[in-house]
């Protein structure tokens, strides 16, 4: 998640990795609803709509057709940031998102995560609290739910951790501590490998004039993480765990300029210990958000480089070997954090 506390990642959702932690507001216009979902079939991916600011959870199938709303529209009067950051259970039939609930105004620590049915129905309340929480990662088995959570964000000594709880809300634990320091260092966008041995995370370190972003590994149940790539963020494993996708700008082949500007991202896969990394996306565009087919044989994203002037953002999808990438929405709407389903 972004620390620009107002924009995620660069343009949109340099989602919930590059730029520091918390900014689950987008920005878009929108497409009318559809019937709602009878549930997650195989090869679905579940994703955020921005309308105006305001966001909704959606799915689709893995070719972009029969798009279906499963969240509200945004209330008249409404400034929040609505919902956002959706994750499948790895039954296919729940979905945890970020949720700002009855809020009609942006406040950070109105973040809370949510749970529903794959149909957008029967939603539960899973925290409650005064801080703010992001980026749940369903467990393997479906039992827990890791999550991102700040403190004091935008004041000093501010502070993120990552969480652990059951997946019904109970139980929670700090899984790891963020340091409290000023300039900041923030842990987000946290994911489960599949042998629930392991989770890789974004840590920025934020500098006087510039932050350092990289992409960590740990094991449960250790306090010790170990970094795997530098320059990175927004980690995804493959299915098998052998490999780990993410985001980098390390090769500053583009600029992507929203509220600011900054080097424009692409998407990368390298193995799971960040050796033989490779670069699988190649543009002056902004490439963010990958997930893995449930077959680990392709990677969905988000990218601009349709309208690159007006930051309009749209899934693509491409061969995790190698390839041009597809895309699989055409809207004028931004959509933003897919997440690709995984067999039940």
């Amino acid at each position: 998640m972004s620390l620009d506390l107002r924009a995620r990642m660069s343009s949109h959702a340099r989602s919930l990795a590059l730029l520091g932690p918390l900014l689950l507001v987008l920005v878009a216009c929108g497409q009318e609803a559809q019937s709602p979902a009878s549930g997650r079939g195989p090869g679905q991916i579940v994703f955020t709509v921005n309308r105006d600011g305001w966001g909704e959870i959606w799915v689709m199938n893995a070719d972009g057709g029969e798009r279906r709303r499963l969240t509200d529209h945004a209330p008249r009067g409404a400034d929040a940031s609505g919902n956002t950051g959706p994750s499948w259970s790895p039954t296919g039939d729940r979905i945890a998102y970020v949720g700002t609930g009855d809020s009609r105004d942006e406040q950070l620590d109105d973040q809370e995560l949510y749970v529903m049915d794959a149909n957008g129905g029967n939603v539960e309340r899973l925290t409650s609290n005064n801080d703010a929480d992001w980026s749940p990662s369903w467990s393997p088995d479906g039992k827990q739910i890791l999550f991102a959570r700040g403190r004091h964000l935008g004041e000093e000594g501010s502070e993120t951790s990552l969480y652990l709880m059951n997946a019904d809300g109970s139980g929670e634990r700090v899984l790891l501590r963020g340091p409290r320091r000023t300039p900041p260092s923030f842990l987000t966008g946290p994911a489960w490998s599949p042998d629930r041995k392991r989770i890789a995370f974004t840590r920025i370190d934020y500098r006087e004039n510039d932050m350092d972003v990289s992409v960590y590994v740990m094991s449960i149940g250790d306090k010790d993480a170990v970094k795997v790539a530098d320059t990175a963020g927004e980690p995804a494993w493959s299915p098998d765990g052998n490999s780990i996708a993410f985001v980098s700008y390390r090769d500053r082949l583009g600029e992507t300029c929203f509220h600011d500007c900054a080097p424009s991202t692409e998407i990368y896969v390298a193995d799971a210990d960040g050796g033989n990394p490779r670069r699988l996306t190649r543009s002056e565009a902004d490439d963010t958000s990958p997930t893995w087919s449930p077959d680990g044989k392709r990677i969905a994203f988000v990218s601009d480089r349709s309208n690159r002037d007006e930051h309009e953002n749209e899934i693509y999808v491409i061969d995790a070997g190698s390839g041009a990438p597809v895309r699989i929405t055409r809207n004028s709407v931004w959509d933003l954090d897919p997440d690709w389903s995984r067999p039940g």
